[in-house]
């Protein structure tokens, strides 16, 4: 059997999007977070390490996708709101296992997942030129993390950038989460 690499079938790299995250990175972190609420530590440092990981290979292969295939089409872009995710649920899972601890690996996570966040806002202009849909509510689960993790970060300290930040970004995600929420009920209403 002659099996080369020029007979398998090649990747297309406009298919490398953010929801690529979802089989390999977030069962991987969820399962952490899973593992470490139930005292299985060791478990959840092996479903993190392989969320990591996964994370770390696909991560420069959406990037470079966003950065050399051109635009995405106007009914993909909201998907991009999963980008905002893995650090901030890596953080959520790190803290899960580690014990809770605000320590400084959870910090430099939670620190990638802001940085995230304002790329986000930066598009915001560009996300909201298409029609309100279902595809918005990607953006949920990264800033669900960012409330949770931002909370536990802050709660670990009396004063402090973490301390500061905590309930502002607590009262961001439920504005975000509300507008989801309000933008589905309405969809809904005029559906029917």
């Amino acid at each position: 059997m002659d099996l080369t690499l020029k007979k398998l079938p090649r990747h297309n790299k406009t298919n490398a999007l953010a929801g690529l995250y979802l089989p390999t990175v977030a069962n991987n972190f969820i399962s952490a977070m899973a593992c470490g609420a139930l005292g299985y530590t060791d478990a959840g440092l092996v479903f993190l390490g392989a969320g990591v990981f996964s994370w770390l290979s696909l991560e420069p292969v959406i990037l470079q996708r966003l950065r050399s295939s051109g635009e995405l089409p106007t009914a993909l872009r909201t998907s991009l709101g999963i980008q905002l995710a893995p650090a901030l649920v890596a953080c959520s899972a790190w803290l899960s296992v580690n014990g809770g601890e605000g320590d400084t690996l959870a910090k430099m996570l939670f620190g990638y997942g802001l940085l995230q966040l304002l790329f986000m806002l930066c598009l915001m202009p560009w996300y909201l030129s298409q029609p309100f849909n279902a595809s918005f509510w990607s953006f949920s689960f990264g800033v669900s993390a960012l409330a949770t993790t931002g909370l536990h970060l802050g709660s670990g300290s009396d004063n402090g950038f973490f301390h500061t930040l905590a309930v502002p970004l607590f009262i961001f995600t439920n504005f975000i989460i509300a507008i989801l929420l309000i933008r589905t009920d309405s969809s809904a209403v005029l559906r029917f």
